[in-house]
């Protein structure tokens, strides 16, 4: 095994390995478990080809979570302690804090922060290729911050405090822009997946987010909307993207009046 194999000062820029968040976990688990370990060792631990753990290795010394202590052995790093604890825990939040500090996930983070993109969109934005942008999507959705569109366009949900009013206007707006047929002809009712998907990715919003404004706007607005069923031919293949209001399952949204009056 090279020298170079376990420096981060010398992997290239944006450089990512895949790796999924059980993998990393575990291989913290087997490493922390041991002073330190080679490539060797762990890919016993772990049940895969030497190669494969070099890599892991290598991944982990990038992201700041191992630390290479001679030509072939690598140690858990405070961070990487830390990090396991996290993830032991569930602790999203300071997962996704850790994770901030390795330089691909942060600047996709950023990015999907502020806009909506597809995987095309990311590979470009972000300098990375699809195994890397599908690498880092996976930590994403792993601490709870990646929502996926009906579409395959990603963005990250931020937290933010939007007033049921506002909510009320944005239906509106994308009421109007759903309803429309190029043929002129207003669609009466609409799929609540459908809507949850675009409010949810012009707001950066999460779908329980959604789902909790949606039902303070029906309550506030009753003559406003009006939820519907799934029809009985369709409702259990298609009403599992409803939602659930007074123990009662809803698939569709009719808007009723044009307005809405604060």
């Amino acid at each position: 095994m090279q020298a170079s194999i376990f420096h981060r000062s010398r992997l290239p820029d944006g450089w990512v390995r895949p790796i999924t968040p059980r993998i990393l976990v575990e291989s913290l688990r087997a490493i922390r478990s041991t002073k330190s370990t080679n490539s060797a060792r762990l890919c016993d631990l772990l049940g895969v080809e030497e190669r494969r753990a070099s890599e892991i290795c290598t991944q982990l010394v990038a992201m700041g979570l191992l630390c290479s202590v001679s030509h072939e052995l690598v140690m858990i790093t405070d961070e990487g302690t830390r990090f396991f604890d996290a993830a032991i825990k569930d602790d999203k939040e300071k997962l996704h804090s850790h994770l901030l500090q390795y330089g691909p996930y942060r600047a996709m983070s950023n990015q999907l922060e502020k806009k909506s993109l597809s995987l095309e969109d990311i590979t470009g934005s972000c300098g990375l290729n699809q195994v890397a942008a599908e690498t880092i999507l996976r930590l994403l959705e792993w601490v709870g911050k990646l929502q996926r569109s009906e579409s395959s366009v990603f963005y990250v949900t931020v937290r933010q405090q939007i007033s049921v009013d506002s909510f009320a206007n944005i239906l509106d707006t994308i009421w109007n822009d759903l309803t429309r047929t190029k043929l002129g002809v207003k669609r009466e009712f609409l799929r609540i997946p459908e809507v949850r998907d675009q409010v949810c990715k012009r707001l950066h919003l999460s779908f329980d987010v959604f789902d909790r404004l949606l039902e303070e706007t029906v309550s506030k607005w009753p003559t406003k909307f009006e939820l519907s069923s799934a029809p009985a031919q369709v409702a259990g293949a298609r009403s599992e993207g409803g939602i659930h209001l007074r123990n009662r399952h809803y698939f569709y949204i009719r808007r009723l009046r044009e307005e809405v009056k604060s």
